[in-house]
């Protein structure tokens, strides 16, 4: 329960920051629209943006996390704290629910009418 709720809120909150930051490209992201950019190419400059923030979180938060292994290894029940694929497993569904949540905005941007 806890974790659905922490997926939740990750969710709203990637949602609400791709957004505001599509809100403000939106000249920018037109004008390029109007120059002949492809919606894929739209699609690539909005995930570039909405990505960085959770590889730059992806690699600080395993850094992290290797670093207090002992701290975090009576925790954990019938897991090491060093496990590769828990780690791998929780960045793939942090990567899933990121591109899942930039899709909306992405979409919304691409409809635009070029007046």
């Amino acid at each position: 329960m806890f974790f659905e709720r922490l997926l939740h809120s990750y969710y709203t909150a990637k949602v609400g920051v791709v957004s505001y930051f599509v809100s403000q490209r939106t000249q920018d992201i037109a004008l390029r629209m109007a120059l002949g950019a492809t919606p894929m190419s739209i699609w690539r400059y909005v995930a570039a943006r909405g990505l960085a923030p959770l590889v730059a979180g992806v690699v600080f938060g395993i850094a992290l996390s290797m670093s207090t292994a002992r701290l975090l290894e009576s925790q954990l029940y019938r897991v090491s704290a060093t496990d590769p694929y828990t780690i791998g497993a929780t960045a793939a569904l942090l990567l899933l629910v990121s591109i899942v949540a930039m899709y909306a905005p992405a979409v919304a941007v691409l409809h635009l009418r070029l007046q």
